[in-house]
């Protein structure tokens, strides 16, 4: 079964609504597709494809500007596409809070966003289409007022940390190796709260982590300590998550799972083939029903070396590889 792509996809979305059909620009990029009214005062989506067989990211903003129709640079765009492309993504999706074109941020003030309900709609559909969403509008949200209904039209939305005003950071303002977080809505009255830092909230364990070393040696929690701050410094976008049984490492797909027992590490990796000159890895029994079905054990700050080429390994095996055309994304 042939999988319909992003822009065919654009295209059923605008005859469904009444749209008139997306204009379509191939060039050195990709594949370009817009998604405007008919007067084109308004866009509702754009896509740019340069590797079909892989998925999309979709970047929300706050509203289209109108540099692809007047020929200028598009600072936003240039950062974000760069972003992609390392990410691994074969293309992006624009979408934005609001629909209306400017080039002035200020033009939205008399703007609501329940006025504008195809947009809305479409914000649901392109987070539907793409494999992850990122929010970057940057500190003129907090002018917009935006709803906090917006999380649940955006619910796995991700993002490069918050602004002083709790708005999700802007890609232009934001270090390249800036890792993503989880997208909370902060209320106006929460955001008017002391907050810990932006650069200590990332500093930060989560919460639960400690509940995996109330049996472990000061020796193994030194070492799960050296192991966690060289993972985190392979690639700034990669993620920790910590549950009470282990803590996962993703970029955007878990390589490593990390369970803590006493006197030892047991990493759990990706299946794939490894350069493993001490042998090392060893496959997951069956019966254990892993995820992650090759692992290695780490005993001793000796051995991190090792254990590390191996997770990078794993690593590689998520972000370098390319998924077969027939994925369903």
């Amino acid at each position: 079964m042939t999988r319909i792509t992003v822009v065919e996809s654009l295209e059923i979305f605008s005859v469904e609504h009444g749209l008139p059909s997306p204009l379509i620009v191939d060039d050195h990029n990709g594949r370009n597709c817009f998604m405007y009214s008919l007067d084109k005062s308004r866009r509702y989506a754009y896509s740019l494809t340069w590797d079909q067989s892989l998925p999309h990211v979709l970047w929300v903003m706050l509203n289209p500007g109108t540099g692809e129709t007047e020929g200028r640079r598009r600072n936003t765009f240039e950062r974000c596409k760069k972003w992609s492309i390392e990410q691994g993504y074969g293309g992006l999706i624009f979408g934005n809070v609001f629909s209306l074109r400017s080039k002035s941020a200020e033009d939205l003030l008399r703007l609501q966003y329940s006025e504008d309900e195809l947009n809305s709609i479409a914000l649901s559909f392109l987070t539907n289409l793409a494999s992850d969403t990122i929010v970057a509008w940057g500190n003129h949200g907090a002018k917009s007022h935006l709803p906090e209904s917006l999380r649940e039209t955006l619910p796995n939305a991700r993002c490069f940390g918050l602004t002083k005003t709790s708005q999700p950071r802007h890609p232009l303002y934001v270090p390249a190796n800036s890792p993503l977080v989880a997208w909370q809505v902060v209320s106006h009255s929460a955001a008017a709260t002391p907050k810990t830092s932006y650069k200590s909230a990332l500093l930060e364990k989560p919460p639960s982590i400690d509940v995996l070393f109330e049996k472990a040696t000061a020796d193994t929690k030194d070492l799960f300590a050296e192991l966690r701050k060289r993972v985190l410094a392979i690639d700034g976008s990669i993620e920790e998550k910590a549950t009470k049984q282990y803590v996962a490492y993703r970029c955007p797909k878990n390589f490593v799972i990390v369970l803590v027992t006493k006197n030892r590490l047991e990493i759990l990796l990706r299946q794939t083939r490894y350069f493993d000159p001490k042998n090392l890895v060893e496959d997951v029994p069956d019966h254990f029903r892993r995820t992650l079905s090759s692992r290695v054990y780490l005993v001793s700050m000796s051995e991190m070396n090792d254990v590390i080429a191996l997770v990078m390994q794993s690593y590689k095996d998520v972000c370098y590889r390319k998924p077969s055309a027939s994925a369903d994304y």
